[in-house]
């Protein structure tokens, strides 16, 4: 409600729901993934990992190779390898970039922000290849929280209705800070999302907790430590069951 009512917000309550649904479409989007995963094992099918820590990433080129990996190899073989990928001339390789990672965003949805979503990814990921080229490093934590900053500011005109809906929540972000610092969520919901942070930030990926060194097959043995692992999970998504939550990705 915050994008569509952002006037009833203050500069605060915009940061915690924008960083909220940039966690939201993250479980979302791992959650569905995960369970693609379990539910080929039980029919013997071993699917690739599409979902990989994507906000551990240290730079957008690591996003991309974390985030939707299907759809990344689909948009770099079928358009940006056609259009010349990284063998044409400097200039030509960053055009191919932009013009993929709009098409990228077009996939998503035909309206104007999904355009200029993936058309700042395809920016970003310019920039990404012009740094390579410079001896600089950077310590690889801060590199994590200044990609997510990234990542966390791309994803309002991907929610946004409009660009001009785009335009308000970033005024309010930024610009309108100063007119209201009031917070009008509780302390839970504050602690869940630092909860959530962190286990974006930090914990491992949870295909990677049963992938074998070859990362070919699943090594997974039952004992009484995942018997309750799984136990408490199951009661805690079960307190929730009565609520509708639909998936967000059917929307792309």
């Amino acid at each position: 409600s915050f994008y569509k009512h952002d006037s009833h917000y203050s500069s605060l309550d915009g940061w915690f729901c924008t960083l909220a649904y940039t966690f939201q479409i993250y479980f979302d989007f791992s959650g569905y993934s995960e369970m693609a995963l379990g539910i080929g094992l039980m029919i013997g099918i071993l699917l690739p990992i599409n979902f990989n820590s994507p906000y551990q990433a240290t730079s957008i080129t690591d996003f991309w190779s974390r985030w939707h990996i299907s759809l990344s190899k689909m948009i770099r073989d079928y358009i940006y390898i056609p259009l010349g990928g990284n063998q044409k001339s400097g200039l030509r390789k960053f055009v191919n970039l932009l013009v993929t990672m709009s098409i990228c965003g077009m996939w998503h949805g035909s309206t104007i922000n999904f355009l200029i979503w993936g058309f700042c990814h395809g920016i970003f990921i310019s920039l990404n290849h012009l740094l390579k080229n410079i001896p600089f490093s950077i310590n690889p934590f801060l590199a994590q929280i200044g990609t997510f900053s990234i990542i966390h500011m791309l994803w309002i005109p991907f929610r946004s209705e409009s660009m001009s809906q785009s335009g308000r929540v970033i005024k309010k972000l930024f610009i309108d800070m100063h007119h209201s610092l009031t917070f009008s969520f509780g302390k839970r919901d504050l602690v869940f999302l630092i909860l959530v942070a962190f286990s974006c930030f930090f914990l491992p990926n949870v295909p990677s907790l049963f992938l074998s060194e070859e990362k070919k097959i699943y090594s997974f043995q039952p004992n009484y430590t995942w018997m309750m692992i799984i136990l408490i999970t199951f009661l805690i998504s079960f307190t929730g069951i009565g609520h509708v939550s639909p998936f967000l990705y059917f929307n792309f």
